[in-house]
């Protein structure tokens, strides 16, 4: 009888687990099923359902999944590097520890509110315009224009687009294209429009402030030196006015907007 008892508990969840796999192989479909452990890497899936779904240390590294539901499911441990999620419903995920790495998401949905930031700095083409306002806030403060720059500048558009009048959020594209992207046409254009909102919000001192770095950096490009630093070359731009812009953002940008310093970075 023990043993009875000892095989019933070690040998079924095994076969109920291949049978669940199987079943989802067979049919696309598994609702409620444990596919714990299995490895579907290098797979493509389509017009699917694995609502519900134990997904625990399930390895789907480089898979896609087109038009799937995973609502409710657990992806505990479970491994989606550079796998392709596309339109697909991911609302109610239990993402613990779940790997997310150039994992593209596009036009799949989530649960905005509590979907952890891990899964969105990680992802490419996450909804960002999608998230509120408090969201994009806080994932400029923890993500890092270095290693995730397309997200990091998604999340500034976005808060210009929620934020239109706010110069602060023009100061730190500026800053973003100085320093991350070395596009000195989009950073003139980031400060002029910075200076312009602080004059609209009436004060005209931080304006000044900045037009007078606008003026050394277009005054460099009128006398253009003889010596440039190659990177940036093509830029028109003279070490002199790098070395002044770059004072400008290291010193003077974080008193012009001390009252957001820590979206900085």
């Amino acid at each position: 009888m023990k043993l009875t008892i000892l095989f019933l508990t070690l040998f079924l969840p095994i076969q109920a687990q291949a049978s669940d796999l199987l079943t989802f192989l067979k049919t696309n479909r598994c609702i409620s099923c444990d596919l714990s452990f299995s490895d579907l890497n290098y797979s493509t899936f389509k017009d699917g359902d694995l609502s519900g779904s134990n997904l625990s240390y399930l390895n789907a590294s480089r898979s896609s999944f087109f038009n799937y539901s995973f609502r409710a499911a657990k992806f505990y441990r479970a491994n989606f590097s550079y796998a392709r999620l596309i339109s697909s419903d991911l609302t109610g995920v239990d993402f613990d520890n779940a790997i997310f790495f150039n994992t593209v998401v596009t036009n799949s949905v989530f649960n905005y509110k509590t979907v952890p930031n891990s899964i969105i700095i990680n992802s490419i083409d996450f909804p960002i315009h999608l998230l509120s306002e408090e969201r994009i806030d806080n994932l400029l403060k923890i993500s890092s224009p270095d290693n995730h720059p397309h997200l990091y500048l998604s999340l500034l558009e976005q808060l210009n687009t929620l934020r239109p009048n706010d110069p602060l959020v023009s100061l730190l594209k500026a800053q973003f294209f100085f320093k991350h992207e070395i596009d000195f046409e989009k950073m003139i254009y980031a400060l002029e429009d910075a200076s312009a909102k602080f004059l609209a919000i009436n004060q005209p001192e931080k304006a000044s402030q900045i037009k007078n770095v606008l003026q050394s950096v277009q005054s460099q490009q009128r006398n253009k030196p003889s010596f440039e630093m190659p990177p940036i070359e093509g830029n028109g731009l003279g070490i002199t006015a790098v070395n002044g812009i770059g004072s400008f953002f290291s010193n003077l940008l974080p008193n012009l907007i001390n009252s957001t310093s820590g979206l900085l970075r």
